[in-house]
């Protein structure tokens, strides 16, 4: 029972890290955290440069 609970946070925790290892804000992160699939897409697509973990 606890292991879908771990894995919700999980993919949250790494989808707000992964759109501020794009530089992008926290607004465009938690975006990221409800619309994955939509905001992935736009950092694939525009010219965001990796710039790893602050």
């Amino acid at each position: 029972m606890l292991i879908p609970v771990i894995g919700s946070i999980f993919v949250i925790v790494c989808n707000y890290k992964f759109a501020k290892a794009y530089g992008k804000s926290d607004w465009f992160a938690i975006g990221n955290i409800f619309f994955p699939y939509i905001f992935t897409t736009i950092i694939g697509f525009d010219d965001s440069q990796f710039v790893g973990n602050k």
